[in-house]
């Protein structure tokens, strides 16, 4: 388990944690600027929470053998959970199918 713990600790890269909460920053994963707009216009999520934060580079990134890890996240209530995983999710699709 500690390996594993390790190794979420050292994937997460994401800016949200410590500086500048913005869906636009791509240092940590592209949002396309269309989903931008409905995840701040639709969802009225201005900015992602702590959860959306960490989770979404989590989900959306492959490994280095080319696939996804397992994540296993826990919130509070309202602390945006469904939202990260929506998001993550539609992250995966690719849109030239």
């Amino acid at each position: 388990m500690i390996g594993i713990t390790n190794k979420i600790k050292n994937k997460i890269k994401s800016p949200f944690l410590n500086t500048q909460k913005d869906w636009a920053n791509e240092d940590f994963v592209t949002i396309p600027k269309l989903m931008q707009k409905g995840i701040v216009e639709a969802l009225r999520f201005a900015n992602p929470s702590t959860i959306q934060g960490v989770s979404i580079p989590l989900i959306a990134d492959k490994n280095e053998d080319g696939l996804y890890d397992n994540l296993v996240a826990q919130g509070k209530n309202g602390s945006g959970k469904t939202g990260a995983f929506a998001i993550g999710t539609s992250l995966r699709i690719d849109p030239t199918i």
